[in-house]
């Protein structure tokens, strides 16, 4: 008679012996009934059997018509709900921006510009995150408006410029 071996049963198969078993990235197919037999000396275990639920990751998705918006507007950026989860919204800077299931950024400037990513948790698994580009375009300054004096019964023609400012992103 041998040592006391583990022998372990479960939806893809037989696995080796040992204490335990280790299944690495487990996908779909690991959902199922596992049975654990021990053999020591020849006598052998009732078996014990337990179910294992493998939570498919769902995903999160940015519900949003908009993605581009004029400086100084509000704008409000809204995950699909999932049941029982929990969100984190990060912006451009990486900070958390909110932990609800939406988020708004009010007095929008070119510098609040780039990504917003939603992630989370639900069942205690991790979500799927998604993320959108906002683009957030400065107002058009007026420069100067050339308007010269018109004599009675003349045409009159008006000029206006604007004022260009650039902004390098990276």
């Amino acid at each position: 008679l041998g040592p006391v071996q583990y022998q372990w049963a479960g939806p893809d198969g037989f696995y080796p012996s040992g204490t335990f078993i280790t299944e690495t990235a487990t996908t779909l197919d690991h959902d199922g009934l596992y049975t654990l037999v021990i053999n020591d000396h020849g006598c052998l275990s009732p078996a014990s059997q337990w179910n294992v639920d493998i939570t498919p990751q769902q995903t999160l998705t940015i519900d949003t018509a908009e993605s581009a918006f004029c400086a100084n507007e509000n704008f409000t950026l809204t995950a699909e709900g999932i049941p029982g989860a929990t969100y984190a919204w990060t912006g451009p800077s990486g900070q958390v921006l909110s932990t609800q299931l939406g988020m708004q950024i009010n007095n929008s400037q070119a510098d609040d510009s780039g990504w917003y990513t939603v992630s989370g948790e639900a069942e205690g698994c991790p979500l799927q995150p998604d993320s959108l580009w906002i683009e957030v375009t400065p107002n058009p300054q007026i420069s100067g408006v050339d308007a010269p004096a018109v004599c009675l019964g003349n045409e009159a023609n008006f000029y206006g410029s604007e004022e260009h400012t650039s902004e390098l992103q990276s």
